[in-house]
């Protein structure tokens, strides 16, 4: 739906090629989270060890898809189906899993706030680098922190010392860091 006609089968033909290499990436979003399970099955029939999941988040280029913007219960819902799955690798792209993995337990917030490296990985772990060398702390993220073209990778400070601002009123910020 978001990236065009047969993509999806293209893509499927190189994950059953290569599925010890590729990490299939499945965008959460209002008109398929109820189809997590059955991408979920797929990947495991095509021998794959990884999958990786994200939100979808209306930004830049997707602005104009604002309705495939997911409800609190839609997403806890797909996060349900991808909780029932074991012994498959998964990587969730998206700092409310923690929250939701918080709440569904029901771990006091408390006990959330001792954890430190936890939620978003952006400019922590991960950082986005655009087509023109432009460095932002994620690929969600308007703000340049350098170019490579002006600055190695290895010389920058900025990578060391994360700058992101987020929304600190809220209860689970410490979980997923905004």
């Amino acid at each position: 739906y978001l990236r065009g006609k047969g993509t999806y089968s293209h893509t499927l033909q190189l994950i059953k090629t290569f599925p010890e290499f590729i990490t299939p990436m499945f965008t959460i979003h209002a008109k398929n989270y109820c189809e997590v399970g059955d991408f979920i099955e797929q990947q495991l029939d095509n021998g794959v060890k990884k999958i990786g999941f994200e939100r979808f988040i209306p930004i830049k280029g997707n602005v104009n898809n604002s309705d495939l913007e997911l409800s609190k219960d839609q997403l806890f819902m797909a996060y349900d189906i991808i909780s029932k799955y074991k012994g498959i690798d998964f990587h969730i792209n998206d700092p409310l899993f923690n929250t939701y993995l918080f709440i569904k337990n029901k771990i006091p917030i408390n006990i959330v706030k001792s954890f430190t490296d936890i939620g978003c990985q952006a400019q922590k772990h991960n950082i986005y680098i655009d087509a023109i060398g432009d460095v932002h702390p994620c690929v969600f993220s308007n703000d340049v922190l350098f170019n490579v073209h002006e600055e190695p990778l290895s010389t920058c400070t900025c990578l060391s010392s994360p700058s992101i601002k987020g929304c600190i009123g809220c209860d689970y910020y410490c979980v997923c860091k905004g």
